[in-house]
């Protein structure tokens, strides 16, 4: 960051308007001497999670090579300027840019009409084409099929999903040049149809588009695609053998999605607040691509630009498709996996970063790899060279945002749940049990309450809510056992909390001696050694769906 900026535009993807308007820029233009290392050839698919700086990178890179912007000086004082090698190539080809985010795919008819239209201005930008003397008259028809009458192209001349390799080909032959072709957020379509009636007509269509855009395609010096997922080649990448990837697991593009912390310390010491550096880490450090750990490049800059309030910027910034619709049918073993994995027990995976769509709803694994690619998830490599990965929680922003998809996919009821957890934190045992037997005889089957732990996954689901006031921690050390469920207050005026659970295996036992038993065993097993101050202890006892619950306050 040789030339820190004063002014952080959120969500600025041109870097030509930033570098124009001399905005806050963190310094990514060594991606450019990435690529040309790697042969600048061929195709390249990097994915990485949304809001980590792919559209900016495309913007960079169209920028660099782009020969309409020959004689700019946006890279003036950059690290690429320092790199000869790599300027030999600036502003020296013909450059094809296009977004597929955003575009409306509530009907494929919906589909087609949002791609058309961006297809439209695409087209448009070389009517220069009609004019070439390096095209004969066939050539030009080409051109005037795809463009149409009066700047509307008539569909039905050519199928929608080869006029990018038409028009790319018109554009070579023009400049004598292969193109460089950029496509950002390539998958955004289809994740977001997924689950939909035409996700099928909406897989063809991509399967015809890419195969024919980049298989052998001797128009194309080089293509470069992002996309938050890799899809597996059978589903789109039909017969594409060239296509090399880079993702969060096997990358040699770590730093140059997201921040570094070195560069994270510098933002923070820019912007008056040097001390800030740790809570930044804490909230949004953590994510590992490859060999290097970055930030949440899109957090980190909301935290500085509201005063360097911590708060779950990413997820408002509009989530996962694929993610939430997964979580909508994840049943209680399921979750209490991931409670597990937000425990910071971890969880041990086989994370392919090829996905098929069809694995998605009889995999779990299939979860865990798009949560993962997602930003949900980090992992790490249990062995070097294998697809096995430990799962974690990046940092305290995911870990608020998965206690929040956590609540929302277990009961239904969500006044039922605020009313549990208000209850919890003000020694309202009549109001828990209430709300806990409406819950449960609402929204669960019995068929899945088969033992103590699954009641308790299911009560520690919604306390995960509570993460960012609370420590909340389940099957974990504390005093002589393991406890339950404690809940750490780390923030004043709201007492501790510890759970213990009891299921009645007989159905001539007392339910309500049980949740007696349960205090007892707390304070048998001390579970409450190292909280200071008032402590709520609850013991809960379950017959079926009926639960009954009983409460102690102490004070130490």
């Amino acid at each position: 960051m040789d030339r820190p900026m004063s002014i952080i535009s959120i969500g600025e993807q041109d870097f030509k308007e930033m570098r124009d308007r001399n905005e806050f820029y963190v310094d990514k233009t060594l991606l450019v001497k990435d690529i040309i290392d790697r042969g600048f050839r061929g195709s390249f698919l990097i994915t990485r999670p949304r809001r980590f700086g792919k559209s900016l990178a495309i913007s960079t890179l169209d920028a660099f090579f782009n020969q309409e912007y020959a004689g700019n000086t946006w890279f003036e004082g950059l690290e690429i300027s320092k790199h000869p090698e790599c300027l030999q190539h600036m502003n020296r080809y013909p450059v094809v840019s296009i977004s597929l985010n955003d575009l409306n795919c509530n009907t494929y008819d919906d589909f087609i009409r949002a791609f058309n239209n961006m297809l439209d201005i695409v087209v448009s930008d070389h009517m220069y084409l009609l004019d070439s003397e390096n095209l004969n008259e066939a050539k030009k028809d080409i051109y005037r099929n795809i463009r149409g009458e009066n700047g509307i192209r008539d569909l039905s001349r050519m199928d929608t999903a080869y006029v990018l390799k038409n028009l790319v080909h018109l554009i070579r032959l023009h400049y004598g040049t292969k193109v460089v072709l950029l496509m950002d957020e390539y998958d955004d379509p289809l994740n977001l149809t997924y689950g939909k009636d035409h996700f099928g007509m909406m897989r063809g269509f991509f399967r015809s588009m890419l195969t024919s855009l980049l298989k052998n395609n001797n128009d194309v010096q080089i293509a470069i695609l992002t996309g938050v997922m890799q899809i597996a080649k059978e589903s789109v990448f039909s017969g594409l053998n060239n296509l090399e990837t880079d993702n969060v697991l096997v990358t040699g593009l770590g730093e140059r999605f997201g921040f570094s912390a070195d560069e994270v310390k510098a933002i923070c010491g820019y912007y008056g607040h040097p001390e800030k550096f740790d809570e930044a880490k804490e909230w949004y450090d953590g994510y590992r691509f490859g060999g290097s750990e970055v930030y949440n490049p899109w957090s980190v800059l909301k935290y500085v630009n509201t005063g360097f309030v911590p708060s779950d910027y990413w997820v408002k910034a509009g989530g996962n498709s694929v993610v939430a619709r997964l979580l909508d049918n994840l049943d209680l073993n399921g979750m209490s996996e991931l409670r597990s994995i937000a425990n910071g027990d971890g969880h041990e995976a086989v994370v392919d970063t090829s996905v098929a769509y069809g694995d998605l709803t009889v995999d779990r694994n299939a979860l865990y790899s798009v949560m993962v690619m997602a930003g949900y998830l980090n992992a790490v490599q249990v062995n070097r060279g294998y697809d096995k990965c430990r799962l974690s929680i990046p940092n305290k922003e995911v870990l608020l945002i998965f206690s929040k998809m956590l609540l929302r996919n277990l009961p239904k009821s969500g006044l039922d749940v605020t009313t549990f957890l208000d209850s919890v934190l003000s020694d309202d045992t009549v109001k828990m049990t209430e709300s806990l037997e409406n819950m449960l005889y609402g929204s669960v089957s019995g068929r899945i309450l088969g033992n103590e732990h699954s009641y308790q996954s299911f009560i520690l689901g919604m306390f995960m809510f509570l993460s960012g006031r609370y420590d909340v921690t389940g099957d974990y050390e504390s005093g002589d056992g393991y406890h339950d469920i404690r809940m750490e207050c780390l923030k004043g005026g709201t007492p501790h909390v510890v759970v213990e659970i009891k299921k009645n295996s007989d159905n001539g036992s007392d339910i309500h001696r049980l949740a007696e038993e349960a205090i007892e065993q707390i304070h048998t097993k001390r579970y409450y050694h190292g909280l200071k101050g008032k402590v709520y202890l609850y013991g809960i006892a379950f017959d079926g769906k009926k639960p009954v619950i009983v409460s102690e306050v102490l004070e130490q």
